[in-house]
């Protein structure tokens, strides 16, 4: 679900090249999520990792998640009001994340090839 909800939002993207030769991204139904990068590619990498980064602290923090391509999950995902370390931790498992490890100084879940730091 949440990776459907993420390849939609990137195709909403708006590119634009800066007079300094940079490229800037962003996605219009999710306010604040912007990247900014010297190529094209690198700058679509780093929305990608912007907005995925930015879709988990929302649902840590409970805020609602935009409503992308006409759908909307709030509803059935109002199981991420504020909730405890393990139910969160349980919660993030049924979407699809791996873990719970332990780092040096944070423990942390994958979900693909990204890293989510869960230290509180």
């Amino acid at each position: 679900m949440i990776e459907e909800d993420i390849h939609m939002a990137m195709s909403e993207a708006i590119y634009e090249k800066t007079d300094d030769n940079e490229y800037i991204g962003k996605i219009p139904c999710c306010w604040g999520v912007i990247a900014f990068a010297p190529t094209l590619e690198k700058c679509k990498d780093e929305l990608l990792s912007v907005l995925e980064d930015w879709i988990l602290v929302g649902l840590r923090l409970g805020h609602p998640l935009p409503v992308v391509g006409g759908i909307d999950h709030n509803k059935e995902l109002s199981l991420f009001k504020t909730c405890s370390y393990d139910k969160f931790i349980k919660r993030l498992r049924r979407l699809g994340f791996e873990g719970e490890y332990h780092g040096t100084k944070h423990d942390y879940m994958i979900f693909g090839h990204h890293r989510l730091c869960i230290g509180f």
